[in-house]
């Protein structure tokens, strides 16, 4: 797992690997294979809470690319299921000898709180139960955060917020003030 911000090697990403997202600097990941000698070229895939596919014929084999080389393009990674697969080839463009694959699952989690499972108007959050609260503004000049620690926002309208909580934290009350929030109400 390679940070694509910074371009620094994270960690080896081993099967059944979970990985708390609040323990990562960013989420804007990248996945390098490490080859031994004689590959070419390499087909990676990732599939699950996110997919995509990429061959690579330049070392590092990153699944979402690194040009100049080393700079690592990244993708912003979600919580959940993944698993990452990469297919070694003897000769550039997947051609030569196919070597063997290699499957590699893991789970990125955010025990603070997290949409388990969304579906039409209803959604599964984690840590369960958690609070709803409703929040009306007196001005359109405000910003949440997409995330604080335990929190998940919602815009429900220009004036209407929903802010999912496994616990209000005591700061949050005065995150409210100052973005002039008249009134909350949980439901």
């Amino acid at each position: 797992m390679v940070n694509a911000d910074t371009n620094e090697d994270l960690f080896q990403i081993e099967e059944g690997m979970v990985i708390d997202i609040n323990t990562l600097p960013t989420i804007h990941l990248d996945i390098r294979t490490n080859t031994t000698a004689g590959v070419e070229s390499v087909r990676l895939s990732l599939t699950s809470a996110q997919s995509t596919e990429r061959t690579e014929s330049l070392v590092p084999y990153a699944l979402y690319q690194d040009l100049p080389i080393g700079d690592y393009k990244g993708n912003d990674f979600v919580v959940g299921s993944y698993a990452v697969k990469a297919v070694p080839y003897s000769k550039n463009s997947l051609k030569g000898v196919m070597g063997s694959s290699l499957t590699v699952g893991f789970e990125l989690i955010d025990p603070i709180l997290s949409i388990v499972q969304k579906n039409g108007n209803t959604m599964r959050i984690s840590p369960n139960p958690a609070k709803i609260y409703s929040f009306h503004f007196k001005t359109r000049n405000f910003r949440l955060p997409r995330r604080q620690a335990g929190l998940l926002f919602f815009r429900r309208s220009a004036l209407k917020f929903i802010v999912v909580a496994t616990a209000m934290p005591k700061n949050f009350a005065l995150l409210a003030e100052k973005i002039d929030c008249p009134y909350s109400s949980e439901f």
